[in-house]
């Protein structure tokens, strides 16, 4: 199917980082905006990447903070792949 002259020519599909050393396609976004832009900016975010950095901005806490609601099991995280290996 990413074969097809039309997808190509429209950019349906790009190749993201699969932040485990390789890319993957992913479906670009079909919306087609006068000044706007949309689509594919990059790869999808681990659950609870950015935790600590929402919870200084929208609610200023602290990293302090942030580590202690995560140790107490109030948020959620995953880890990448790499990461957990590169820890084994």
């Amino acid at each position: 199917m990413r074969e097809q002259p039309t997808l190509i020519h429209r950019g349906s599909f790009v190749e993201v980082d699969d932040r485990a050393g390789g890319v993957r396609p992913v479906a670009q976004s079909p919306y087609r905006w006068s000044a706007a832009r949309s689509g594919v900016k990059g790869p999808a975010a681990y659950r609870g990447e950015h935790n600590a950095e929402v919870l200084a901005e929208w609610l200023g806490k602290s990293a302090e903070e942030a580590q202690a609601l995560s140790s107490r099991g109030i948020m959620s995280s995953e880890e990448s792949t790499a990461i957990v290996l590169a820890k084994a």
